[in-house]
């Protein structure tokens, strides 16, 4: 059974009867009774959410893509899954401009052995238009061209691998990167000229046993310079950026520099690649980051994990704000002390806040034992309103070695003929939900409650019969949901226990809260 816990940020109660409020916030997960983790998120043109991940809750296999579509408040639209009857791993996807969806991954399934790479386009309702199967290898990063077409990148026969297709999913060009070690990409991004920037890891190159590697392309997939970037240890990137002076942001992991095991890095260049900065996030233990984007402020914003104490077992999904220089700005961590928690996505909303996916075993059923989708919407600040534990990551200024190796490009990847299987995939089951965070209240008075404070019976005047009810308890749990009368609708409350609770009055895409106390 696929449960969404929706939990309680905070109840923001003013001297006013409504509760007001100016950025969305919240704490959702999303899983059954299995594993449920998700990669990648992107905000939508209607302010929701779309998420790819993978589940092991039912479906075709041992695991398949998982997608999730949601609202601006991260309610489910729909989800669904997509499999081979193998092992299906969902990485990277965005919407695109038709209004469906591109994602990738990889699927052990089909009639060939071994791993290879997939992408799937849908329309809007999550259906299927089509997929393509490429042999030998894992996609990680997709997006979505501006010829209508998709590119995408991964690692296929041991090397950096990039596909170019059209709008259909047919393949324009493939270049395979490499050298005589394993070469994969992580992470592919536009670039102003047209042309595209990948990152990713290398033992091919580089002074450690895994360096990070950046490889700038133009629009034909003809390289134009390569750098690795590293030291003695194992250095590894998982997300690029042009910024807006033609440079370009890489975050990931490193083991060569900071403070402890692993350290968050980011690390800024210029056009050709050169060093320009280069910083270190990290506590004693292992820190790593998986998401960065610039801000609307000429910043960044990191997404990843940090369990940052030699005490701690378990560590948290965190969001890291720097300013354009790499100086931090601010830090959160989301999740249960107890717990590990790891945000492997963070995109900056249209709203000014972020929003961030992983996996929680913070908020996890069945006794804990599997991994849930974690999505946490927050302000401008970072903040969710709840469960955020207090951790600080000390800062280092950091010179990364840097290289440019020569590298060696080929072409082809075989497509492989297949049917992808679809499933909707079980039912959702709400445990509580936010209050007064989430949802921007109507500007004028819909309703008129009475008596406050009531003791027994609460009358709701001014309600429509195509309206609805629903009545919270101060921790956020629903206590009562119902359609509403005409005019004038009646709730008995004279069985609940004294305290403050809240109601909130929804009519279309109008909605009202209101404070009552219970005597």
């Amino acid at each position: 059974m696929i449960r969404i816990r929706n939990f309680i940020l905070t109840l923001l109660f003013f001297t006013a009867t409504n509760i007001l409020c100016a950025q969305t916030t919240f704490q959702k997960t999303y899983g059954g009774n299995n594993t449920d983790i998700a990669k990648c998120v992107k905000q939508t043109t209607d302010g929701g959410y779309f998420l790819v991940g993978s589940t092991y809750t039912s479906g075709a296999g041992n695991g398949d893509i998982y997608v999730l579509r949601t609202d601006s408040n991260g309610d489910t639209l729909w989800k669904k899954k997509y499999g081979s009857g193998g092992t299906d791993l969902g990485t990277s996807g965005q919407q695109t401009i038709d209004g469906g969806y591109i994602f990738c991954g990889t699927t052990s399934g089909f009639s060939a052995p071994g791993n290879k790479m997939y992408l799937l386009k849908t329309d809007l309702n999550g259906n299927l238009q089509w997929s393509k199967v490429f042999l030998n290898g894992s996609a990680f990063s997709v997006l979505q061209t501006d010829d209508g077409g998709y590119i995408m990148t991964g690692t296929a026969n041991g090397e950096l691998a990039v596909i170019r297709t059209d709008f259909a999913g047919d393949t324009l060009w493939t270049k395979l990167i490499g050298g005589s070690g394993n070469d994969v990409g992580s992470c592919i991004s536009k670039t102003q000229d047209n042309g595209f920037v990948i990152v990713g890891n290398t033992n091919s190159f580089g002074l450690g046993n895994i360096d990070m590697i950046l490889v700038k392309i133009d629009s034909n997939g003809n390289t134009l310079f390569t750098k690795t970037y590293g030291g003695a240890n194992d250095d590894k990137a998982a997300s690029v950026q042009q910024t807006i002076d033609g440079g370009y942001v890489v975050s990931g992991l490193t083991n060569s520099y900071g403070t402890g095991q692993s350290d968050i890095f980011l690390l800024k260049t210029d056009s050709i690649g050169n060093v320009v900065w280069s910083k270190t996030f990290g506590g004693i233990n292992n820190d790593e980051a998986s998401s960065v984007q610039q801000t609307t402020d000429g910043g960044f914003a990191i997404a990843g994990f940090a369990n940052y104490t030699i005490s701690s077992t378990s560590g948290h999904m965190v969001l890291v704000k720097c300013d354009s220089t790499g100086s931090l700005d601010w830090q959160h961590a989301y999740g249960k002390s107890s717990y590990n928690d790891w945000g492997y996505a963070a995109q900056q909303t249209t709203d000014g806040g972020y929003i961030v996916t992983g996996t929680t075993y913070s908020f996890s059923g069945f006794g804990g034992q599997y991994d849930d989708i974690y999505l946490v919407k927050t302000n401008s600040s970072g903040s969710s309103g709840c469960f955020e534990p207090v951790y600080s990551l000390t800062v280092t200024d950091t010179l990364f070695q840097t290289a440019s190796p020569a590298i060696s490009t080929s072409s082809g990847l075989t497509a492989l003929i297949h049917t992808t299987l679809v499933n909707s995939g079980g039912l959702d089951s709400t445990h509580c939900i936010v209050v007064g965070i989430n949802e921007t209240p109507s500007k004028q008075d819909l309703i008129v409650v009475s008596p406050i404070p009531v003791s027994d019976v609460l009358f709701i005047n001014g309600t429509h019969e195509k309206g609805e009810v629903w009545l919270y308890s101060i921790d956020g749990k629903a206590i009562l949901h119902k359609q509403t009368s005409d005019n004038k609708t009646e709730i008995k409350i004279d069985a609940l226990p004294v305290g403050l609770y809240v109601l909130k009055y929804k009519m279309a895409d109008q909605i009202q809260f209101i404070k009552l106390t219970k005597m």
